[in-house]
């Protein structure tokens, strides 16, 4: 409204000075017209020129009349303008008003005296150089932005809280309003007009401060609680012993936990707070201030401890009466009583009365036993754990002669979480545990270790033979086939080491170590058990070696690819290649297969091995098609743990159609072992492989399960005979008969039959004759490195006709 009102007199003013500009101009024209007549007379100026002569004169007048006003009034204006402009800006300094304005992109236009004052810049140094952005931190300048981005839609914020950085880094808080100016044109102009409010912000920070000291005296407090507990058992001593039997002693013992006792030793009668008949669960009528009355109340096993601390103190031979016993109260509820005293005696020594405080104590001792069933015993099969282990050996140690203890490793366990879960796990060690429990003897301790080792020291060995009976059992009762919820063929196998103290150790720590040793030379060894020798622990130690040296080579590209042709039986001619990895490490020479790939193997470094192993295979046979022999596969090795992998189906075949090779190319092979053990886990990739055209081959065959049940229900393309079978051929007529069978047996149920190992002319003709498909062995070629299995196909023609 008044902005309306002062535009409105703006306009009558403009109105009323054109209104006299028309009259004076009117009036001077009157006026100067009769004497411009006698001028013109005198001229001889005709009327006409008279006229308009006098008409410019009257305007030229009331021109400069108007301008000398307009003059006048901008002057009064301007003075005007200057006087509020100071009164505005001494009202703004007064009221330490900062004020800067700048354009949309945050160049600044103005900076006021406050400005200057409060963030220590000079306004020349400041205006049109530097960026309003450049005052603020990050999270402000987010903020800044978002109430002008707003502003545009017509929302300004009111008042809000900036960071502002001073030219000497210090932060100045200032509480702004934004004002917005031009808004209709393309440039737009931002003012903002603030407070600082810095000592406010500075003042609540410190109270903060304040309060968060507050904050930790009090947590100091509350931690010192047990402290001050502490210090009040000790006032209570001191009152007992000075007799104070005053008020505040009184309100003392009532704010206190505990159940205050006194015995007076002249009259032999005793006194019972009202808490200490609240702790032993008793009405006072109940007890008549006799010792044998609350010495009833003791579990009979603690009441003679009780009775002889108690007597030891009264006859002086123990500073005080301190001691921890169990009570059973009427209800029959079993309680943990604390009880402290301390008797008075007077200058001849004679008794006057002692006093002291039960506290009940039951909650401690649960929360002591629940602690030390974690620390010795395992919370899943409620077995004792290693430390429990260790415990109750160095209980016996010094008691029993020999000590032996059987160290167990549940090998596959690992592979069951894996596939079934670690519910289905957890739920097949506890039922492990409880079938090494029912075996056991009850002067043998069972504990477990870890996530798949149990061990079990057995005291007073008779001999060595016994105890290889007693491992025998163990591992028949733990390798069974065991139902768990809704899977019925769960399999577990088992590896075990024995070591014997103290013939094998002198304290637990080796003879666990030596224990351990001896089961994973068992597992190295494939057999279920071993006693621990000596020798084994430079066996363990080449194997950490390998381990270690294992996790970088693939990295360092230290593991090469050898291919061993496969020959047509018939023919003699190249039928295909096995690729077999080698291992070349610069410390420890050439590694031989049979001993990294366990550790591979155990260490799931198999994964990413296989996986590089699969595609260099397939690299090599896409190179021999296409230097003319399309028709020859590659056979590589797969592991049981690489087949158990939900996308391994899923890798094979995007290797084989990245390199775009017929999937009947690729022959995969897998041990029988670990086919029968893992068949459940891995016959969905199988299925998936073979849908497409890959092959599988069960290798070394017969040494395994060796069931012909299983060649008739598994997806097979391949049947590779293991070597042994093939070194006997002709040295022992039985077992070369059984090596006809076998391919017999193959052949009639439609698989290709590979023997391996062949290394003689008689062990090539006897399988030839047999019609075994293909001969795979050093009597035709030892594995090659890729250039010279490449090189060997143009020579294979002439390769057969000279073993013709």
């Amino acid at each position: 409204m008044e902005c309306r009102k002062k535009r409105e007199n703006g306009y009558i003013k403009y109105i009323l000075l054109v209104l006299f500009f028309f009259i004076g101009f009117f009036l001077l024209y009157i006026f100067l017209r009769p004497l411009l007549y006698d001028l013109a007379g005198q001229m001889a100026l005709s009327q006409n020129a008279n006229n308009i002569v006098s008409f410019f004169v009257a305007l030229l007048v009331s021109l400069v009349v108007l301008l000398i006003y307009v003059v006048v009034y901008l002057v009064i204006i301007a003075r005007r303008e200057n006087r509020e402009k100071q009164i505005l800006e001494k009202a703004i300094n007064t009221a330490k008003i900062i004020m800067i304005s700048f354009l949309e992109d945050g160049v600044i236009l103005e900076f006021n005296r406050i400005a200057e004052e409060t963030l220590k810049y000079d306004a020349q140094e400041v205006i049109k150089t530097l960026n309003i952005f450049n005052f603020l931190g990050n999270r402000d300048q987010l903020k800044l932005r978002k109430i002008i981005d707003e502003s545009k839609t017509g929302k300004i914020e009111n008042t809000f809280e900036l960071c502002i950085h001073t030219k000497n880094n210090e932060s100045k808080y200032i509480v702004f309003n934004l004002n917005v100016f031009n808004q209709n044109n393309l440039v737009r102009v931002y003012e903002l007009m603030g407070v600082d409010i810095t000592e406010r912000v500075n003042s609540e920070i410190e109270l903060f401060s304040k309060h968060e000291e507050l904050s930790a005296v009090y947590e100091e407090l509350a931690a010192s609680e047990e402290e001050l507990k502490d210090q009040l058992d000790e006032l209570i001593r001191q009152k007992i012993m000075l007799q104070e039997k005053d008020e505040r002693y009184n309100l003392v013992v009532e704010a206190s936990n505990l159940g205050i006792w006194e015995w007076d030793g002249v009259t032999n009668s005793y006194f019972y707070s009202d808490k200490w008949y609240e702790i032993f669960e008793l009405e006072k009528g109940e007890m008549n201030g006799e010792e044998q009355d609350w010495l009833e109340l003791i579990l009979p096993e603690d009441r003679q401890m009780v009775k002889d601390t108690f007597t030891n103190h009264i006859n002086n031979k123990t500073s005080s009466f301190e001691c921890e016993y169990r009570i059973r109260t009427k209800n029959g509820n079993i309680k943990w009583i604390n009880s402290v005293g301390k008797a008075l005696w007077d200058s001849d020594g004679k008794l006057i009365k002692m006093a002291g405080a039960n506290t009940d104590i039951t909650a401690k001792k649960e929360i002591e036993e629940k602690v030390n069933k974690l620390a010795y015993f395992d919370t899943l099969t409620g077995l004792p754990n290693n430390t429990g282990l260790i415990s109750y050996f160095d209980s016996i140690k010094d008691k029993i002669n020999n000590i032996a203890l059987v160290y167990i490793d549940l090998d596959n366990l690992k592979l069951i979480n894996d596939s079934y879960g670690h519910v289905i796990g957890d739920k097949l060690l506890i039922e492990v545990s409880k079938r090494l429990t029912s075996l056991c003897r009850d002067d043998m301790h069972i504990a477990r270790l870890n996530g798949d080792e149990f061990a079990v020291l057995i005291p007073d060995i008779e001999s060595d033979e016994k105890l290889i009976e007693f491992v025998e059992n163990l591992i028949n009762e733990v390798e069974v086939i065991l139902k768990i919820d809704n899977y019925n063929n769960i399999s577990l196998t088992a590896n075990v080491g024995i070591a014997v103290y103290p013939r094998d150790a002198q304290n637990i720590d080796e003879l666990l170590k030596n224990a351990d040793t001896a089961m994973y030379r068992a597992v190295e060894k494939k057999c279920k058990y071993l006693f621990f020798e000596k020798e084994m622990n430079e066996s363990i130690t080449e194997r950490l070696n390998l381990r270690n040296s294992l996790k970088v080579a693939l990295e360092n590209k230290e593991f090469l690819l050898y291919y061993q042709p496969q020959i047509r039986a018939a023919d003699r001619s190249i039928v295909g290649f096995e690729a077999l990895v080698r291992w070349k490490n610069d410390a420890l020479g050439m590694v031989p297969p049979a001993k990294f790939i366990p550790i591979a193997e155990e260490s799931k470094m198999i994964i990413p091995l296989g996986d590089w192993i699969l595609e260099e295979a397939v690299k090599f046979i896409k190179k021999v098609h296409e230097q003319g022999y399309p028709d020859l596969i590659i056979s590589v090795n797969i592991s049981v743990v690489q087949l158990i992998q939900s996308n391994f189906a899923e890798k094979v075949i995007k290797i084989a159609e990245e390199y775009n090779l017929p999937f009947g190319s690729l022959e995969l092979e897998i041990t029988e072992t670990d086919m029968m053990e893992s068949l459940d886990l891995a016959i969905n990739n199988i299925m998936i492989l073979r849908s497409k055209g890959v092959r599988i081959a069960l290798d070394d065959f017969g040494t395994g399960y060796s069931s012909l049940n299983y060649l008739t229900s598994l997806p097979l393309d391949t049947l590779k005979i293991d070597k042994s079978f093939i070194d006997n051929i002709g040295e022992e007529k039985e077992k070369s008969l059984l090596t006809g069978s076998i391919v017999e047996i193959g052949r009639k149920l439609g698989l290709s039959i590979v023997a391996e190992g062949v290394e003689t002319e008689d062990q090539y003709k006897y399988l030839a004759k047999r019609h075994c498909e293909r001969i795979q062995g050093y009597f035709f070629s030892r594995p090659l490195p890729e250039e010279e299995a490449i090189k060997l196909m143009t020579v294979q023609e002439r390769f057969a006709e000279e073993r013709c």
